[in-house]
């Protein structure tokens, strides 16, 4: 029975400390390889398992899942963290950030309150900084037809790869909308410059970038700030390129993508 479990409680412990040093494997190098730390939490339970057959059968060899556990304890404590409260300092400040987008849209309870606003009044911070916090009600309906739109943009690109699908270039011409005023024109352009590329590697890169003043309505900060305009463009271009290679779509991007 001793020679079981201590087979048993190895076998568990190699396979959790595997999967625990993945983190440390090349993933370009060995892209299969570093894929392994996905296992982490099956590892994981088949180490709990052990250590309970253990318990039950032969409680003195207890020590040995739990010093194999404690050998690779950063690990679980990185996929596991488990942070318990504490006083605050003396003098210092509580600062909150949340998302409140519009509090909630339309969302209110019975009383007419919003349920969001109300949760941030029970934390009691010192500061609360807010992100989409203008104020939109069902009355006010107009608000959200008069308030930023995300910027419209046109985009040119050209793209070039080698007959074995691997990325050569890319040559990017991106105009944004930005309305009659261009105070968050930059920003989003910028943005949509640097992820014009996506994920994906490539050696030869040439981005130009203009923001256009016009009657319609202001561009502004949504969700992705320009990325998704640009996640749009190039990823219908990797679809094109997919079928002029005769290439499976997901495996051209797994052959370009950056991990």
């Amino acid at each position: 029975m001793n020679k079981f479990l201590v087979t048993l409680n190895l076998l568990a412990l190699l396979l959790f400390w595997g999967s625990a040093a993945s983190a440390l494997v090349d993933g370009e190098a060995f892209p299969w390889l570093s894929v392994v730390g996905l296992a982490f939490p099956f590892t994981v339970a088949g180490v709990a398992v052990a250590a309970l057959c253990t318990l039950l059968l032969r409680w003195r060899l207890l020590w040995l899942p739990l010093v194999g556990t404690l050998l690779a304890g950063g690990t679980l404590r990185e996929y596991c963290p488990v942070n318990l409260t504490s006083p605050r300092p003396k003098g210092s400040l509580k600062v909150v950030s949340y998302n409140v987008k519009m509090w909630g849209q339309f969302l209110r309870d019975a009383d007419g309150t919003y349920p969001v606003a109300r949760h941030l009044v029970s934390l009691r911070p010192d500061v609360a900084a807010l992100q989409e916090a203008q104020y939109c009600t069902e009355e006010h309906k107009h608000d959200m037809i008069a308030y930023f739109k995300r910027h419209g943009y046109h985009t040119d690109y050209e793209i070039g790869f080698t007959p074995e699908g691997k990325f050569h270039y890319l040559d990017c011409r991106m105009f944004s909308d930005g309305g009659p005023y261009e105070c968050e024109s930059y920003g989003t352009l910028m943005t949509g410059a640097l992820m014009s590329g996506g994920p994906y590697m490539i050696e030869n890169v040439k981005v130009e970038g203009s923001a256009i003043r016009n009657n319609n309505l202001q561009g502004g900060a949504f969700r992705g700030y320009g990325i998704n305009q640009a996640a749009i463009s190039i990823e219908t271009a990797m679809d094109m390129m997919a079928e002029k290679l005769h290439i499976d779509p997901f495996e051209l991007r797994r052959r370009n993508a950056v991990y």
